[in-house]
């Protein structure tokens, strides 16, 4: 189709055509009526003169087609429609008119419009009287979609019979009734058999392995009795052994009759992409299970920001349900900073293609303010993996390591400048009382140096008393930072009858000079597994503490030591008691304090520490002092430990 004679003017007369002849051989130009029939006309018409190609007319239709407004489009030629190569073949046509416009092959000319895109024209045209002379007008109908048509079927031929050769497809056919099969060329190279064999049915279903024959010939005779067509992957097993996949194509061929006559397809071999399809369906099985044994929390955020998938919609670290998440921005989800953050480092991993982590605070479903690590990996298409740690136990973990860390290393160090001090005072100590008690001797002529003396030896033995307590409190720190003599900790059955006999023995000088009455109440054959040095130091310290402190206001004073077993706990309760003026709650949380004396002026004695050396000794036998007291009450001290059988005395 091209430009051609397919529009007649009005009016009689043979007019002679630009190239010398007459318009379909006989035809007269006529006078164009160029008004507003053809200017409303949807198809493009424009005038122009065949000499100079100027164009001299065009309606409202073209001016649209080609970008250009009329008076613009009036300065131009035809051949500034065309492309460059298109000018020529014009030429020769509007000089071999009218002989050229009756060409049963036409052409499709390549116009251009203003900005440059390219159309497909089928252009008809006549010779008439314009203005004074004689012109062409032409119509134009867009052949776009036919040209495409045409060169796609053209490109279509040459690339099916390279396809064949390529991506190894053969044809075959069966020919019914008789299953006569017949296999292409490169049907015949997929069964590594010379081209042109010839097989009956059953020897090439013997090419598919076990059931798989079985299910190659059901789905022929399916196709052959019903015209049900199959597509089917299959493992397949070449004439020389070779192991392949093919995919097996096969439809049924009716005649005029509309019996089917042939059962007809194709053969593809697709072992490389069933291998590497198969290969990706295991990489994502073994990926699959790889990040559900992953205990954080993954999410794919896609290229717009949103929330696209998880890895358990129930996870305790999510900020919120996951119905309430997926496919909503992260700016509606977190917190702004949060939200700025995570959206910052999600664009720096996509445009360094990196991974990249930051941490931060987030309230989530496992609780107020957890600290949280946030790692992205690009996955492509804009698309970016994001892996959620919780850091908080870790955190905490650390925290109290280092915590723990700096108080043993500052107990460590206290202690060993305690245990250092306290052998370091008491040699002095040991020569002041010695060199007192010498001037004691010397000086009973002398009253005033015989009370001089005496006051060196009180002193002398009030501070050696002290050095004494901070040595005791040093066995209790461990055997590495025990002083040099002390023994170790040496747990044996203790009879707490014999022992608290024994105490009460020791105390009874203090006990009479305070005033206070010791009773003594243990029930028989209660043995325990302990250190017997520590637990004598314990009850002593316990209880000396009682009968200093203890006294009734204006009445008898007096202290029970009593041993007892508790039933319940399987366990044996040594308690130590008084009538003293008692203590308020406040007074019991600093009295284990290191010399903590509540503020005490009496001249009781002491310097605060056995109530605190008493509690590392328990400690040291894996028990605790527990103080019970109220104001005007008295205090009852209790020690717990483990009971033993008394036949392991």
């Amino acid at each position: 189709m091209s430009e051609s004679a397919g529009w007649r003017g009005h009016g009689p007369g043979a007019v002679q055509d630009a190239s010398g002849g007459t318009v379909d051989g006989a035809a007269e130009a006529d006078t164009l009526a160029w008004g507003p029939w053809l200017r409303a006309h949807p198809l493009a018409h424009f005038v122009y003169d065949p000499h100079s190609l100027q164009l001299l007319a065009a309606n409202a239709a073209a001016l649209r087609r080609y970008g250009y407004a009329e008076a613009e489009f009036l300065r131009l030629t035809r051949a500034d429609l065309l492309l460059p190569g298109e000018l020529q073949p014009l030429r020769d046509f509007i000089a071999g008119l009218p002989g050229s416009a009756l060409r049963d092959e036409q052409r499709v000319w390549l116009e251009r419009t203003r900005d440059g895109r390219v159309l497909y024209a089928d252009v008809r045209g006549m010779p008439v009287h314009f203005e004074g002379r004689r012109v062409r007008l032409a119509a134009v109908v867009d052949a776009g979609l036919r040209a495409r048509l045409l060169a796609d079927a053209g490109q279509a031929r040459d690339l099916l019979a390279v396809a064949g050769r390529i991506a190894q497809l053969g044809g075959w056919r069966v020919e019914l009734p008789g299953w006569r099969l017949q296999w292409s060329d490169e049907a015949c190279a997929l069964h590594e058999v010379p081209a042109g064999t010839a097989f009956e049915l059953d020897a090439a279903l013997a090419f598919y392995p076990g059931s798989v024959g079985a299910t190659v010939r059901a789905a022929l005779q399916g196709c052959a009795s019903r015209g049900v067509p199959f597509d089917l992957e299959l493992p397949f097993v070449g004439a020389r052994g070779s192991r392949r996949w093919v995919r097996l194509v096969g439809a049924a061929r009716r005649d005029a009759e509309g019996r089917i006559a042939a059962v007809e397809g194709a053969l593809q071999d697709i072992t490389e992409r069933k291998q590497a399809a198969l290969a990706l369906e295991a990489s994502r099985r073994h990926m699959t299970a790889l990040l559900q044994a992953i205990p954080d929390l993954w999410m794919v955020i896609d290229a717009d920001g949103r929330y696209a998938e998880v890895s358990n919609p129930q996870h305790p670290t999510l900020a919120r349900p996951w119905a309430e998440m997926a496919g909503r921005p992260l700016a509606e989800v977190l917190p702004p900073a949060v939200a700025q953050m995570a959206t910052e480092l999600i664009a720096q991993a996509q445009r360094t293609g990196r991974l990249q982590s930051r941490h931060y605070l987030l309230d989530t479903q496992a609780g107020p303010q957890r600290a949280l690590e946030a790692r992205c990996k690009p996955l492509g298409d804009g698309r970016t993996w994001l892996l959620i740690r919780d850091l908080t136990d870790a955190r905490e973990r650390d925290a109290a390591q280092r915590a723990r860390a700096v108080a043993e290393e500052s107990e460590r160090r206290q202690g060993l400048f305690m245990s250092r001090a306290s052998h370091e005072l008491r040699t002095p100590l040991n020569a002041i009382l010695g060199f007192g008690q010498l001037l004691q001797g010397a000086g009973q002529a002398d009253a005033r140096v015989a009370a001089y003396a005496q006051h060196i030896v009180q002193a002398g033995q009030q501070m050696l008393a002290l050095v004494e307590d901070l040595l005791e409190m040093r066995p209790a720190e461990g055997d590495a930072a025990r002083p040099a003599g002390t023994p170790a900790a040496a747990p044996a059955p203790v009879v707490l009858a014999a022992l608290l006999a024994d105490c009460a023995a020791l105390l009874r000088p203090l006990a009479d000079a305070a005033g206070c009455a010791l009773a003594l109440a243990a029930e028989p054959g209660l043995v325990v597994h302990s250190d017997e040095r520590c637990l004598r130091q314990i009850v002593l310290n316990l209880a000396s503490n009682a009968i200093r402190h203890g006294r009734a206001p204006g009445g008898a004073s007096h202290v029970s030591l009593q041993a007892r077993a508790d039933a319940d706990a399987d366990a044996v309760l040594l308690c130590i008691r008084d009538n003293g003026p008692g203590m308020t709650p406040e007074q019991l949380q600093r009295l284990f304090e290191p010399f903590e004396r509540l503020g005490a002026t009496d001249g009781s004695g002491g310097h605060g520490l056995g109530l605190f050396v008493t509690r590392r000794l328990a400690r040291q036998l894996g028990a605790e002092v527990e103080l019970h007291s109220r104001p005007g009450a008295g205090t009852t001290a209790t020690l717990r430990l483990p009971l033993l059988p008394a036949t392991g005395a």
